[in-house]
């Protein structure tokens, strides 16, 4: 039978998570139809060992690939090339998947046609268990919709929500940048120019842990971390420039909110990491270099989110009010 999903799981050092991440995928209605490739990003502990018990078990649906270190991003570019099911979808080896839903989600997808396929998913915060759903509005859910016609329901749209027909990444040759933090941006930009329609779900699949301390997402790692993050915001401003004269104004506008969102995050990793001394110096190179090089951007981040444009006069005072006002709101809204 035709694999109608394939599921890439990068997983690199995840041996303690796999017995958590893989067993929610394995229904018996869906191992025909299920593609899952464990893919071992050179790791130093018992990730492939581990990962190739579920191969032994379920060997006509677990496939474990294991290969040089590249980073999360050669994953995918890897996954992309080997897949056999109809779609893609990327679950990190430390996260997992709604049983039920899974189920569902491959029986939906096997009776529709789509380029992009959108689910709701939960953030589910490590220590307490609490969660918190992400949604996505659509006029109608379960149907093929004209990407352009929707877009402007959305700012950006995150891999966690988000799956592709396999084909369309291959054909598009869409690849993400390797050795390096923070490129699941680039997955969910660089196949926007190509997509024509899109299918939107009610229901949850995915479920991304977080508040890890060792999490590129996490504050000190972001700092550590920010000329990666740099990168990918000067990666997808180029794609759109690139794509620019061949888009709808539909997509123009859905890209250039998704780049300017990362823009702002961007100079929030400055801010939130605390005032001190290396994150202002940080903040103020990447402030000045910005401006120098995306000057449009520059200006359109400023138009777009107030607080931003007081923060690029580089003032000393408005870097540190504003580093304590993010502060204070991000402590409230994780309690």
């Amino acid at each position: 039978m035709e694999k109608i999903l394939t599921i890439a799981i990068p997983s690199y050092n995840t041996e303690q998570y796999i017995d958590k991440n893989v067993p929610t995928m394995l229904s018996s209605e869906i191992l025909d139809r299920l593609e899952i490739l464990i893919i071992d990003d050179g790791s130093s502990d018992n990730t492939a060992l581990t990962a190739g018990k579920y191969h032994d078990l379920y060997p006509d649906t677990v496939k474990v690939v294991s290969k040089e270190n590249g980073g999360h991003g050669s994953v995918i570019n890897e996954g992309i090339r080997i897949a056999s099911g109809r779609y893609f979808k990327v679950i990190d080896g430390d996260d997992w998947v709604e049983e039920g839903s899974l189920v569902r989600m491959i029986e939906d997808l096997e009776g529709i046609d789509a380029d992009m396929v959108i689910h709701p998913y939960y953030f589910v915060y490590e220590g307490t268990g609490n969660r918190s759903l992400e949604r996505f509005e659509a006029p109608a859910y379960g149907e093929p919709l004209a990407f352009d016609q929707v877009c402007h329901l959305y700012q950006k749209i995150p891999i966690h929500s988000l799956t592709y027909r396999t084909e369309l990444l291959r054909e598009k040759e869409i690849r993400v940048r390797e050795h390096c933090f923070y490129e699941d941006n680039e997955y969910d930009l660089f196949p926007v120019p190509f997509v024509e329609t899109v299918a939107v779900y009610d229901y949850p699949v995915y479920m991304y842990l977080i508040a890890r301390k060792n999490q590129s997402v996490s504050d000190a790692n972001v700092l550590k971390n920010h000329k990666m993050f740099y990168r990918v915001v000067r990666d997808c401003i180029d794609c759109l420039e690139k794509n620019r004269e061949s888009l709808s104004p539909e997509k123009i506008s859905y890209m250039t909110a998704t780049v300017l969102e990362l823009v702002r995050s961007q100079y929030n990793i400055y801010l939130r990491s605390g005032f001190s001394r290396e994150s202002y110096g940080k903040f103020r190179s990447f402030n000045s270099h910005f401006k120098a090089v995306c000057p449009e951007y520059f200006r359109a981040a400023g138009e777009r989110y107030p607080y931003l444009k007081v923060l690029q006069t580089g003032s000393f005072t408005a870097f540190r009010a504003l580093s304590l006002m993010i502060r204070v709101y991000k402590k409230v809204t994780m309690r």
